[in-house]
């Protein structure tokens, strides 16, 4: 079967979440659109993020019995499950409406709530005893969330549509991270390993799917695998390995694509094969060579086999485990990052929060909290299905695929993204994350605002500012100018966004106060430089004040010339000054503003041993 039609850019167009009645399914329920709402095609039909039948919140409970608003979809053909789940499907019959207290001689027909080992009748809002019979459910109260029948513990808490309130972050110790994983795992996959699939197909000499293999260069060998998933659908991947590798593989996801060399991601596969990498390309499912018995995701979702375990958003997520798996069979692996646009960015962070054998992840304009989307921010059904969000929202997965020592999650947001995901909201949860992993001794979570595009793919600054420094060994990075300000950047006085020219784009004017960078900088040697647009009309006397462990050096830049120290980013920079910390401590670049004068605070690049 043929893919979905082709997308230009991003998630499928979608109008904002319906509020109306529901369409009950055990794996979410999907709004009616209004009668107004325009005729769309299959891959653009509008859907509500599915609230989940017996939440508590601004939707009123709703029973999963066999009355329901239209007819349920048709389920598709049963198919083999993966190797490592066998645990049977989640009998949808133990959902209801939980609002009982405990009695005894407990009776299904008679209980709102579950029936617990002891015969008696339980509230899954409050007690943690309604696990499926068969199944033990750990305390979920100690994580602030209750007990689903498949004994997994899932958040209570909705938005004032039915959707997942995933505003707030539920991970606050190691062990709360790690049960949460587990139960993610069990509901996407039936179990808590990770799936095994060997496949069905292998071809040694296929063709380079990004187009950037140089036959003159070093021997790039390609091959393509060819995999078989629950539910009917296929996918390919392409492993691409140099000459020399040199350990590090790089899983390069598409999005709503159908080729690997749109949306600008071969550059991203040209960097890695630069560094010596393994790169790996894979698209979503349905899409370039994917088939399936449907058109679309919200299809493979909704009719995913009801008698096989896990559910249907598996077939988006095992593929990256198969990859790494089949590179792994065949050379050594130091370290694993995964780069993902769009759908693909989706799948990075997803993908990061279920296996820690990923070092870093990068999700390029692949999401956002469900709690700040709006219209087309909600995506195809795997964005926002309540079944998965319950048991991790937006945070929790930010927090999962960063959490042991040494792991990085980046997310870049496109400031002005024409499809998706667009704005600095970022700014509102970003700090809760990084304490919480801070708290718990984890890795790093960073966002990356790139100002750059007016579009959704990988612009050159995000792979000059960010890509190629992650994959060339993360030893420098670059802080932008952002206003309003974030945990890095702050101004003070008369300061706008000059959009004329500058680092990504644009740049801090100021014509009184001050702009001041913040950074958190590693122990080890480092190294700061500055950046900005020289122009005749700005001051030639700017005082900058560079501070590390309380000791302040002031100097003195000429904003009417440009800098000449250093050509990196596709700039030029003049050298700070440079230092070395024994301890992790914190850097302060301060440009003041003379009187009479205008500044250009633009951006600050910082060489360290970032990696956590």
């Amino acid at each position: 079967m043929a893919g979905p039609p082709l997308r230009s850019s991003g998630p499928s167009g979608q109008s904002p979440p319906a509020r109306s009645a529901l369409v009950q399914s055990r794996r979410g329920s999907a709004g009616a659109p209004s009668a107004s709402a325009p005729v769309l095609g299959p891959s653009d039909a509008p859907h509500a993020p599915p609230p989940s039948p017996w939440r508590r919140g601004g939707l009123a409970l709703a029973l999963l019995s066999s009355a329901a608003c239209s007819p349920p979809s048709p389920k598709l053909p049963s198919a083999d499950a993966f190797a490592s789940n066998t645990a049977p499907p989640v009998d949808s019959t133990a959902w209801g409406d939980h609002t009982g207290t405990p009695t005894p001689e407990c009776a299904p027909t008679t209980c709102a709530g579950c029936c617990d080992e002891h015969d008696t009748c339980q509230d899954v809002l409050t007690d943690s005893t309604c696990a499926r019979s068969g199944d033990t459910c750990r305390d979920c109260t100690t994580d602030a969330r209750a007990c689903a029948p498949d004994a997994v513990c899932v958040i209570p808490d909705t938005l004032a549509g039915g959707q997942v309130d995933d505003s707030a972050l539920r991970l606050g110790t190691v062990d709360a991270a790690h049960r949460t994983r587990s139960d993610l795992r069990t509901r996407i996959f039936g179990s808590d390993a990770l799936p095994t699939l060997a496949p069905v197909r292998e071809s040694s000499d296929a063709a380079d799917p990004f187009g950037v293999v140089d036959p003159l260069d070093a021997p790039v060998a390609v091959e393509q695998l060819t995999f078989e998933l629950p539910g009917g659908t296929t996918t390919d991947l392409w492993v691409l390995t140099p000459e020399t590798p040199s350990g590090a593989l790089v899983v390069v996801h598409q999005g709503h694509w159908h080729t690997l060399h749109e949306g600008r991601l071969e550059t991203v596969a040209a960097a890695a094969l630069g560094e010596g990498a393994t790169v790996v390309g894979l698209t979503m499912p349905l899409y370039g060579t994917s088939t399936g018995p449907v058109l679309t995701h919200d299809d493979l979702i909704d009719r995913f086999p009801d008698d096989l375990p896990g559910h249907g958003v598996q077939v988006f997520l095992a593929p990256v485990a198969a990859a790494i798996d089949a590179v792994a069979a065949r050379q050594a692996i130091d370290h694993i990052t995964l780069v993902g646009i769009s759908g693909g960015g989706w799948t990075a962070l997803m993908y990061a929060a279920l296996d820690p054998r990923v070092d870093r992840s990068v999700s390029i304009a692949g999401g956002e909290p469900l709690y700040q989307r709006e219209g087309t921010d909600w995506g195809d059904r795997e964005q926002h299905d309540t079944h998965l969000y319950e048991v991790a929202g937006y945070l929790d997965l930010a927090l999962l695929a960063a959490l042991e020592p040494g792991r990085q999650q980046v997310q870049v947001v496109h400031r002005y993204d024409t499809c998706c995901f667009a704005g600095t909201g970022y700014q509102d949860w970003e700090p809760t994350v990084r304490g919480g992993l801070q708290a718990l001794g984890g890795g790093e979570l960073w966002v990356f605002l790139d100002e750059s595009i007016r579009g959704h793919e990988v612009s050159p600054h995000t792979l000059a500012a960010l890509v190629s420094p992650l994959l060339a060994g993360d030893s420098v990075r670059y802080f932008d100018d952002t206003l309003p300000g974030d945990r890095t950047f702050a101004t003070t006085g008369t300061w706008e966004r000059d959009a004329s020219t500058g680092f990504g784009g644009d740049a801090a004017r100021g014509s009184a106060g001050a702009a001041t960078w913040t950074i958190e900088l590693p122990a080890g040697p480092w190294t700061a430089g500055l950046t900005w647009a020289a122009d005749p009309a700005l001051s030639d006397t700017v005082e900058v004040t560079v501070s590390v462990d309380g000791l302040a050096t002031p100097l003195v830049v000429d904003q009417t010339r440009a800098p000449a120290d250093l050509d990196a980013a596709e700039t030029t920079w003049t050298e700070l000054a440079t230092g070395h910390a024994d301890t992790p401590t914190t850097l302060t670049v301060t440009l003041a503003v003379p009187p009479g004068g205008d500044v250009r605070a633009d951006a600050l690049r910082v060489e360290a041993p970032w990696t956590p």
